[in-house]
């Protein structure tokens, strides 16, 4: 059985709020997201910085 691997890009938007409820302004900031199966290893961490077009 041969595999077909699809080139994709995945668009994620996110909020963050502070704990008074307000908007944090994440352009720039580094952001990790962590890929975990199904017994909680993590399978990926990166790392791209939001607002950069080139990372991520």
């Amino acid at each position: 059985m041969s595999k077909q691997f699809i080139n994709q890009k995945l668009t994620i938007t996110l909020t963050a709020k502070d704990n008074a409820g307000d908007i944090i302004n994440l352009t720039g900031r580094t952001v990790h997201f962590l890929t975990q199966d199904p017994s909680g290893n993590v399978a990926t961490d990166t790392s791209p910085t939001i607002g950069d077009p080139t990372n991520g």
